[in-house]
């Protein structure tokens, strides 16, 4: 894990209810101040930025997108572990600060699980978040696996040590709650599920092509339990290949692969 605090910064799960409208759920620094949203879960921390050696970006953490649908307001939280892909329909949100979090778990002594749900509706797709797999979010799907994960807070003993106490940073507390469902709306919410699925599945009209990438797959000279293969839409240099320094450095396009 980063020993600098500097390479972190502290968020929580807001949430939005617009009257008639569905909720609106967001990633946000526990700064911000904007009171229409709510607070839905305890706090967590992200990495910031990527020149550390205790947390290479490269095998180890991943950045974290966010796009928004063009028809509705829901925000989609996505992993660049294959290259920064925004799906057709959405347009992706700008930030100031560039968000990491761990592929997997433990990784960087990441721990705190990010899940992401989803809800099919005529107007579109809808996404909530937790870090609790227990939640349930009504009308929401999770997802099997976490998105992927963040670190915990600092507690008042590492605060103290580091000279912030009275920060802020040790508070932590959470608004989640788990959500009533009945068997009823269980059995509703999976036949409107399915119904919405087959509307888009159905649809035979292909993407544009100036909406998609080719798939690349590189390798590395490794053998055994070493060798890896690496997925990304993005085409190195020779100098990259070259430069110690970069992602692309030991690896070669898989030939077998097409």
């Amino acid at each position: 894990m980063p020993s600098d605090l500097k390479s972190f910064e502290t968020l929580r799960i807001q949430l939005k209810k617009p009257v008639g409208q569905e909720p609106m759920y967001r990633l946000a620094n526990i700064a911000d101040t904007d009171k229409s949203f709510t607070i839905s879960s305890p706090k967590f921390r992200l990495i910031t930025r990527t020149d550390n050696v205790e947390c290479p970006s490269k095998g180890c953490i991943t950045e974290l997108s966010a796009a928004q649908p063009k028809s509705q307001s829901s925000i989609l939280y996505l992993t660049n572990i294959i290259g920064k892909m925004i799906p057709p329909g959405f347009q992706h949100i700008e930030s100031s600060t560039r968000l990491y979090c761990a592929i997997v778990a433990g990784d960087c002594g990441a721990t705190v699980p990010i899940y992401r749900y989803y809800k099919f509706l005529p107007n579109g797709l809808y996404h909530a978040y937790s870090t609790n797999e227990d939640i349930e979010i009504a009308g929401y799907v999770r997802e099997p696996q976490p998105l992927c994960y963040g670190w915990q807070t600092l507690t008042t003993e590492q605060l103290r040590a580091e000279g912030l106490e009275g920060s802020g940073e040790e508070e932590d507390f959470s608004s989640e709650e788990k959500v009533q469902v009945t068997d009823e709306e269980k059995e509703e919410e999976k036949k409107e599920e399915f119904k919405m699925m087959r509307e888009v599945c159905d649809d035979k009209t292909p993407p544009k092509p100036s909406s998609m990438k080719s798939l690349n797959v590189y390798v590395n000279d490794k053998t055994g339990a070493l060798k890896d293969h690496y997925y990304t839409t993005k085409v190195p240099t020779p100098e990259e290949q070259k430069n110690s320094e970069n992602e692309f450095y030991g690896y070669k396009i898989d030939e077998v692969c097409f």
